[in-house]
Parts: structure tokens; sequence; C-alpha cells
């Protein structure tokens, strides 16, 4: 058995004894409500590309529709548009905080006339590609826990304890169980049944200069099977909470 199986069954024991916990042995509770969620992208293509399925390179999973796609615009969103280089790395966000004006248009091509900046979209970053647009989109719509979720963390040992999750502020709650290594940042998650979530922990700076705490999961490897044709650098899933970062 290799360093990364023990470490596994480590952690799959300490959730179950603290699933298994009284609710009088808890010492520390703390609680993360989601304010925003971002999705940070950097991928290069220069032209969209549908999904795959990973059981089955070959078969495309399309939209379902025999008619050609809409083209989008050049420059969407708040924040710089293309530039003319190949990759693009931005991020998108859905949620609280104040969005941020447009930037200038990108350059037109010979020929023709640049296109005018329009205004931002709250708390977003310009797209420089369709198929970063389409990650973004897919990484925000599928977060399982939601703007005005919430994690809540009872230590029931000095590693761990018990997990409760809403996915929405009304939400049914989800129990399951988490473990983190004192002065780690690294957290994982275990609740509704098979969800074992890979999570750190880091901060964000608010509009006051306060640092809060935030969860940020990679989701490189998923995308990267979803679009094994295109160059995908990095997919990461931050959620913003409310939450005091110590």
């Amino acid at each position: 058995m290799n360093s990364k199986s023990i470490c596994r069954l480590l952690a799959l024991l300490t959730a179950a004894l603290a699933a298994c916990s009284e609710p009088s042995e808890v010492y520390y509770t703390t609680r993360y409500e989601v304010t925003a969620i971002e999705a940070a992208v950097s991928v290069t293509e220069e032209t969209p590309t549908e999904p795959t399925d990973p059981e089955n390179p070959g078969t495309e999973l399309g939209d379902g529709s025999d008619g050609e796609g809409t083209g989008g615009s050049d420059n969407t969103g708040s924040g710089s548009g293309s530039g003319g280089s190949d990759g693009s790395e931005g991020s998108a966000r859905t949620g609280g905080g104040s969005g941020s004006d447009g930037s200038d248009g990108s350059e037109g091509s010979e020929g023709g006339e640049g296109t005018e900046g329009g205004e931002g979209t709250e708390g977003g970053e310009g797209s420089a590609t369709p198929l970063a647009d389409a990650i973004r989109a897919a990484v925000l719509a599928s977060a399982p826990v939601q703007v005005g979720g919430s994690y809540t963390l009872d230590y029931v040992e000095y590693n761990g304890g018990r997990l409760t999750v809403r996915p929405t502020a009304d939400g049914e709650a989800l129990s399951g169980a988490f473990v983190k290594l004192p002065g780690s940042t690294d957290i994982t998650l275990y609740y509704g049944g098979d969800q074992e979530r890979r999570c750190t922990l880091s901060y964000y700076t608010d509009a006051e200069g306060q640092r809060l705490a935030r969860f940020g999961e990679d989701l490189t490897e998923q995308f990267r099977a979803l679009y094994p044709d295109a160059d995908i650098q990095s997919v990461v899933r931050y959620e913003q909470t409310s939450h005091i970062y110590y």
C-alpha cells in the first residue's frame, strides 16, 4: 500500500469517527456562508470545442440541436477583451460585490474599425475565447454550493469532525464529515452519500480591506477530460465567504 492510499484510508477513518461522535463532544464550530463564486480559467483555444464523453472519446456531447450556433461578440463582460494572443486567462464571478466598468474595445483587424468596450458585468472579467466562456459558465452553474449556501464545521477531533452543507440558503441540509490537519490549508469534504471534494482554504480581500476565507477547488483534470483537444492550463472554482480568515 503506497503513502497516498494510506493517507486516504486515514482520512476516511477520521471522517467516519467524526460522523459517529456525539454532539456533546463538539469543542469548536465554524460556519462559512458563500457570498460569491468565481471561475478562474486559463486555456489556449481559438475556436469552441464540443465537450466529449470521457468514456467514449470519439463521441461529442452536443446541445441536442441540429442548427448552427450563433457566434459571440468579440469583447464581452468587464475587464480586458482579447489582445490577440493565443491564450486567455481570467475569471468570471457570480454573487455580491460591485461590478467594474468594461475596458476599452479591442483593436479592429486591418481594414475595419475597432469595437467599443461594453459596460462591465458584475465582478467578472472579460473573456478571450468562446471555449473559455463555456468553461466558466459550466464551472459557475455546477457549483455544489450556491450564493447564500453554507458550510458548517463541527470539530470533534483535532483534525476533523462533522460537516453540514446547505447547497442554497433555503436548501435541505446535507450531513457528512470533513478532514483538515492543523496548520494545513487543505480540507477534504465528504457529504451527500458519494461527494468527496478536495479544497484549499485561502483568502481574498473585500472592499473594506478585510481578509475573508474562500474555498478553492481545482477542476483542471475534469475539464481536460471533457475537452481533450483543448490546451487547458488550469480551471479553479473559488467560493468566497463572509468568514474572517485567520
